[in-house]
């Protein structure tokens, strides 16, 4: 029977172990911009965006799902500016998602139980809402004015 294949990693880590140890080994340089960073993240962000790498002033980042990456997005510019600050040589971020990520199991719930509170529909029309949409019904297909008569009387 044939042994299985192996990958690039395994190979370059049975040919070379002393470098493989070395090059795992996370660079001095982002320590200083990951504390800048978590200091200027979010407390909904902080423990979920990870450092990739820093290379020719292109910070890289990456988070575990499009709903943290579309909550970055939202406060990038803002943080790029904070960052520039402290770190000068920062020209750009740059944001992968990385499913592979864990998330630790607070930072879900909190995050969950802050767009709980945010997402609250008003469930009451105003007098004038209710009057046009009144003074509409009869243009409408039978369909919809069911609909727009349940939400007047319900409201």
């Amino acid at each position: 029977m044939r042994p299985r294949p192996k990958n690039v990693q395994q190979i370059l880590s049975e040919k070379w172990p002393e470098r493989q140890t070395s090059s795992q080994i996370k660079p001095e340089y982002t320590s200083e911009i990951e504390k800048e960073l978590a200091l200027c993240l979010p407390s909904n962000l902080q423990n979920v965006v990870k450092v990739v790498k820093f290379d020719k002033g292109m910070l890289q980042l990456s988070l575990p799902n499009a709903s943290y990456q579309m909550q970055f997005v939202a406060i990038r510019s803002e943080l790029l500016s904070k960052l520039r600050q402290k770190q000068p040589q920062l020209i750009s971020l740059k944001c992968i998602v990385d499913p592979t990520q864990p998330v630790a199991r607070a930072t879900i719930t909190s995050s969950l139980a802050t767009s709980k509170s945010a997402a609250k529909p008003s469930r009451t029309l105003s007098q004038k809402s209710k009057h046009d949409l009144a003074a509409i019904l009869p243009d409408l297909p039978e369909e919809v004015k069911k609909a727009l008569k349940h939400l007047i009387d319900g409201a």
